[in-house]
């Protein structure tokens, strides 16, 4: 996902065999990384939801759902004001079906929509 400020995130998914919950951070269009979390507090998974809204310089980003550990699908939902170096956890049980591959984008205002 890209930050506000042109930064760029690399975050969760799937590894060789495993799922991931690191984040890693560019700042030079993706020629070099940084490794910002070994492990975020968010439980490993894939196909998740991820958008970053202009509400911070560092951007703040909303994660939701996706796929989790043995398949489980997740409802949850994470927000990060600090570019995603720390997070919250919003949501436990979304009222919405836990899902994956969901789309979602930023509208002006900041408003999110969730799709899928």
């Amino acid at each position: 996902v890209a930050l506000p400020g042109g930064a760029l995130l690399l975050m969760g998914g799937l590894g060789s065999d495993f799922l991931l919950n690191d984040i890693w951070k560019s700042i030079d269009g993706g020629r070099s990384w940084q490794r910002i979390a070994d492990a975020s507090p968010w439980s490993p998974r894939s196909w998740f939801g991820l958008v970053a809204t202009t509400s911070s310089v560092d951007g703040s980003l909303v994660m939701f759902g996706g796929v989790g550990a043995n398949n489980d699908l997740l409802n949850d939902v994470w927000c990060s004001h600090d570019g995603g170096i720390s997070w919250e956890q919003l949501v436990k049980e979304a009222p919405w079906a836990p899902r994956r591959g969901h789309g979602v984008a930023t509208l002006p205002g900041n408003a999110i929509l969730m799709m899928g």
